[in-house]
């Protein structure tokens, strides 16, 4: 939006709201592939009497074929493993807004002057740095034995 106030002096404003995309971190983006690909790893295993780790399989043989190959559609694939879940939140989506204002006016000999404020604020964004639902260890609420 921009107002003429004069014939040198214009004030400019501005706002707009920008929405990420719909993605939860560890969600995956809040589309389950469950049973139509496969993330499948390997680890070594431990040897107990010796204390020496084994390898889970040698190339030479070949890569392990996995247990069932995709696509797939089982109520039961994900037993035993790690569980996602939908927070209460998990559909509002982070966002951030902007506004600015600009007041611009000429001075004398062709001189411009322009002086801004320029401003943003983000809310839920999502940040590596502060994970989401991380307990804080020093929240005097906690009680640890």
């Amino acid at each position: 939006m921009a107002y003429s106030y004069d014939q040198k002096t214009v004030v400019r404003a501005g706002y707009g709201v920008f929405f990420t995309q719909a993605f939860y971190p560890g969600w995956g983006g809040g589309i389950s592939l469950d049973g139509y690909n496969l993330n499948q790893s390997f680890g070594t295993l431990k040897d107990p009497t010796t204390n020496q780790s084994d390898p889970s399989f040698y190339l030479d043989n070949g890569v392990p074929a996995p247990a069932q190959a995709p696509p797939f559609i089982s109520g039961s694939f994900n037993n035993g493993h790690g569980i996602l879940y939908r927070p209460l939140d998990a559909n509002r989506r982070s966002y951030s807004q902007q506004w600015n204002l600009t007041i611009e006016r000429q001075l004398p000999q062709n001189v411009f002057l322009s002086v801004a404020y320029v401003a943003n604020k983000g809310s839920r964004l999502p940040s590596s740095l502060n994970p989401v639902n991380v307990l804080n260890p020093f929240d005097s609420k906690i009680q640890t034995s």
